[in-house]
């Protein structure tokens, strides 16, 4: 019985995923990161020609104190720590769009009714500025 435990256990183990972050800051304040150990290529259901110039990475954005974070908070009736956001980017166009995000409360949880997920029909293009994100 022990040992089909352990193999039960060992199984479980060895198919749970591993996440490894190697956070860069990108702003001047110290308040956003990109894990630049997971930029991936981004399989964009609606681009058009032959390139493929998406790329997608995490963004974690820590509470500014912000107007910004300040309506959210009380939004979500919680103080926000940060938020992690899937951010796509089409370095053709120099464009970028939020695929995901939740915030997390002050001890690293998620808030519940935070999250978003967007499908690609739905992403909100905005222009990169000074193509920094392309650069990364």
């Amino acid at each position: 019985m022990k040992k089909l435990f352990a193999i039960f256990v060992f199984s479980i183990l060895s198919i749970l995923p591993c996440f490894a972050f190697d956070w860069v800051q990108v702003d001047d304040q110290g308040k956003q990161f990109i894990d630049i150990s997971n930029i991936q290529k981004y399989n964009y259901k609606y681009s058009y020609g032959s390139e493929n110039d998406y790329y997608s990475f995490w963004l974690k954005s820590l509470n500014r104190n912000s107007e910004g974070d300040k309506k959210i908070e009380k939004i979500l009736k919680k103080k926000v720590w940060y938020s992690m956001d899937k951010i796509v980017v089409n370095c053709r166009d120099e464009q970028y769009a939020i695929k995901s995000g939740v915030y997390y409360d002050l001890n690293g949880e998620p808030i519940v009714g935070s999250s978003i997920e967007n499908s690609d029909a739905m992403l909100d293009w905005q222009i990169v500025l000074n193509n920094s994100y392309c650069r990364i």
